[in-house]
């Protein structure tokens, strides 16, 4: 028999909606053209099943499944808003392990606009569940993402802690690239507390690891921070070969915003050439992408870059003149 109210006929075609998203998103989780021209179809689904009574767990799922292609193409603004209006309906209805996801996301999200203490707080009470569980998966996600906020944060000490906590749990449970990636942030760490040595040892065992791994993802992050390491060291030819590598292997995974960052410090690595044109290039490009994205301190920070370019390059200007006329 067909339901003949109305409301109970929209919900269920929002749930069969939803459910026909899901399967989709998982199916084509790494064909970015397909998931674009179903966007916008998937979106209105979820956006219905957030706000209306029940389809929760499907909601939530199919968010999750989302949440990937999302980050990939900016608007974290938007997106966080819905992830947060799905929060409030799963903190007092969903299960936890849905509940941990969110705020996984929702975390990650709030680090990367410099959103630190509401991301902290969202990881703390994370990490009190996994460990509450004897979790120790989602401790090692938990800490990976402490690590990368207390770095943001400029907590060099903390963000070390958590580092060396994530190498040491994902040693345990033999995952090389996470341990890899602990090994990545507890040399940036260093490197904020000036141990450059120590800082560089830990980035080539990363860069082993994520070898070893197979992960081109990590590979690409140990080759940045390598670059980032030899910049502080002010050996310049070998920072931008460094960065140069990690670019091309970013790019090979289409991460825009990835590729964004690495060419604002490529950028900067070229002003110590005197390549201005070239650098300015790549800095106006990552603030085009970072100001798309809404991230902001990565916005701010290619715009900082832009005005010390545009005061050296006036310096060099008039050094050289001062030379040509004496």
């Amino acid at each position: 028999m067909i339901d003949s109210d109305p409301r109970a006929q929209f919900l269920a075609g929002m749930d069969r909606a939803a459910r026909h998203w899901l399967v989709f998103w998982t199916g084509h989780a790494h064909q970015q053209e397909a998931l674009l021209e179903a966007r916008g179809h998937a979106l209105r689904a979820l956006a219905w099943c957030a706000t209306c009574d029940g389809s929760l767990d499907v909601a939530i799922d199919l968010a999750l499944a989302m949440h990937g292609h999302m980050m990939w193409l900016g608007g974290w603004h938007e997106w966080q808003a819905l992830l947060w209006q799905l929060f409030a309906r799963a903190s007092v209805a969903a299960d936890p392990e849905r509940q941990f996801a969110l705020r996984h996301h929702i975390s990650t999200i709030c680090w990367r606009l410099h959103r630190l203490d509401e991301s902290i707080a969202l990881s703390e009470e994370n990490q009190r569940w996994a460990i509450s569980a004897g979790d120790r998966p989602r401790q090692l996600q938990v800490a990976m993402g402490l690590a990368e906020t207390y770095l943001n944060a400029e907590a060099y000490d903390r963000a070390l802690a958590c580092a060396e906590e994530v190498a040491a749990l994902a040693a345990t449970l033999n995952a090389l690239a996470q341990e890899a990636d602990g090994l990545i942030d507890a040399a940036r760490a260093l490197l904020g507390l000036d141990e450059l040595a120590e800082a560089e040892r830990r980035l080539q065992r990363a860069l082993s690891l994520a070898a070893a791994a197979g992960d081109v993802t990590y590979h690409a992050k140990a080759q940045l921070f390598i670059g980032h390491a030899a910049a502080r060291g002010e050996r310049w030819d070998e920072a931008l070969r460094w960065f140069e590598a990690a670019l091309e292997l970013v790019a090979s995974y289409g991460d825009e915003v990835g590729c964004a960052t690495i060419k604002s410090h490529i950028g900067c690595a070229l002003m110590e050439f005197g390549r201005w044109d070239e650098a300015r290039r790549l800095l106006e490009e990552a603030v085009r992408v970072h100001r798309r994205c809404g991230n902001l301190p990565a916005e701010q920070l290619a715009r900082q870059r832009l005005r010390e370019l545009e005061t050296r390059r006036a310096a060099a200007y008039h050094t050289t003149q001062e030379e040509a006329s004496t």
